[in-house]
């Protein structure tokens, strides 16, 4: 059988770590978990790439900071308790070393209640444990999508595919939606930035009317980038198509706040005040965005006109006709087949 043979072989070389490993995996086909885990730990410990911390390694850690009075998380024993019978595997774990996005979550956590429990930040008493929140709401705070698991995917599998696991390594299988399996290969071999990626994907699921999902991805660049105004734009422009004004108003505004001589969050944040017939409060940003418009090559032609539409818009509403017709005017010279803008002109008059 496979476990005497193995069992053999470790008996021939005491040392060989990779016949220890294989009377680990007999053991544990065999629901010998307790064998199967001192197996896997002696096959650790013995491995020639020296990785991970072995067993003596560890112990010494444990005594000093007992000696010292150095607090300490042991990890270890974490991982295990969320393990299948003890023995950490795929569920936690990329390979022999990195730990997934779960494990990476349980390690947060566990270094979280390590700094409650020792009061390394404020006396324990002060931690805000009962407003503590179930894991999937910290989850869904990380701002780690499908798109960044795709990618990490593929990079596990490049790092596993040459020395010192020239391919031999089994991954845990991994599938993604084919459009996010594409974009994570398109952002992994540097066709397309990280952010685009990011707005791409966010793209397909407002296509498919997934929106809690395309939030997510634009929650995901603000969570790595919070200063790039971008984000917040497309994320307003989410959040107003779906009827949520207050809160598209919120990321205009936080944009306006990240891109004072940029033109676009004063031409949202105008376009969005025009919308609750709100002259007064919308020219100002407009007359800025067409201000800082002039500089911006991308800037394109269709949005230019879109903006001076929306100041004739704007001052029509005010009452003020004239100032309404010329912009209106230089609107429908720049899309002069927009019916909106000639409804505009028509209704001002204008042939």
């Amino acid at each position: 059988s496979a476990q005497s043979l193995t069992a053999r072989a470790v008996a021939a070389d005491q040392g060989y770590a990779a016949a220890h490993f294989r009377l680990g995996q007999a053991f544990y086909g065999q629901a010998k978990y307790d064998s199967a885990r001192f197996a896997f730990v002696r096959a650790r410990d013995l491995d020639a790439l020296r990785f991970r911390a072995s067993t003596d390694f560890n112990r010494t850690i444990r005594q000093v900071c007992e000696d010292k009075q150095v607090p300490l998380v042991r990890m270890d024993s974490v991982f295990a308790t969320h393990s299948p019978h003890g023995i950490v595997g795929h569920e936690l774990l990329l390979e022999h070393l990195h730990p997934n996005f779960q494990g990476y979550f349980l390690m947060a956590k566990a270094f979280a209640e390590g700094l409650r429990r020792y009061g390394l930040v404020v006396p324990p008493d002060r931690w805000p444990v009962s407003r503590q929140l179930p894991d999937s709401a910290y989850l869904e705070k990380a701002g780690v999508t499908l798109l960044d698991l795709a990618i990490a995917d593929l990079r596990i599998r490049r790092l596993t595919s040459h020395w010192p696991f020239n391919g031999k390594t089994k991954l845990a299988e991994a599938r993604f939606p084919p459009f996010v399996a594409q974009i994570a290969r398109e952002v992994y071999t540097g066709e397309k930035s990280w952010n685009q990626g990011h707005y791409d994907v966010a793209s397909e699921y407002i296509r498919r009317r997934r929106y809690a999902e395309a939030e997510r991805e634009y929650k995901a660049v603000i969570k790595v980038v919070p200063t790039n105004f971008y984000p917040y734009l497309k994320l307003g422009d989410l959040k107003l198509a779906q009827g949520k004004v207050t809160e598209a108003e919120e990321l205009y505004s936080k944009a306006l706040v990240l891109s004072k001589r940029f033109p676009y969050a004063y031409a949202k944040l105008g376009t969005l005040y025009l919308m609750q017939n709100s002259p007064e409060r919308a020219l100002p940003l407009l007359r800025q965005a067409e201000k800082y418009a002039a500089s911006r090559r991308d800037f394109d032609r269709q949005s230019r006109g879109r903006l001076h539409y929306a100041l004739a818009v704007a001052l029509a509403q005010a009452g003020r006709g004239q100032e309404a017709v010329r912009e209106a005017r230089i609107a429908r010279s720049l899309l002069p087949n927009d019916p909106a803008v000639q409804q505009l002109l028509k209704q001002l008059g204008v042939r």
